[in-house]
């Protein structure tokens, strides 16, 4: 039960991780304070979620929350191109609302390839930490 527990909690951490990234990749006109302020509120709304899971996970726990945040990063590499994908497909643009445009953005490199950087720093550190860990007894 312990199990299945943790992973749903790392799931819904990791699914609010990539949130994140999606939005850092995305700049609509606003700050770079702005920005920043926005990922570390990602992050510490996913912080509870991947503690939790971290607490209620009978195996190697920071092995586990690095592995988390890991796919998380690996995810946020993807978005940008899905994201290019999207808005330049003409079906797409198809099936907006009539009247409706598409809200003006364009892409934030910086903003989004220093939240992968950190988001994979992050996870690698944790990861390479818990594989010297004793493995406790799975219920």
């Amino acid at each position: 039960m312990r199990r299945v527990l943790s992973v749903v909690l790392f799931v819904i951490g990791g699914w609010i991780l990539v949130s994140g990234s999606m939005i850092a990749w995305m700049d609509v006109g606003q700050s770079s304070g702005m920005d920043v302020a926005m990922i570390a509120i990602f992050w510490a709304v996913s912080a509870p979620f991947l503690l939790l899971g971290m607490w209620a996970s009978p195996g190697r726990r920071l092995r586990e929350l690095g592995l988390t945040v890991l796919i998380a990063a690996a995810v946020g590499v993807a978005i940008p191109l899905m994201m290019l994908l999207m808005l330049n497909d003409p079906t797409f643009l198809r099936r907006m609302p009539p009247g409706q445009k598409l809200p003006q953005f364009k892409f934030s490199v910086l903003t989004g390839v220093v939240n992968l950087i950190i988001g994979a720093a992050v996870g690698w550190l944790l990861y390479s930490r818990g594989t010297n860990a004793p493995r406790e007894a799975v219920d």
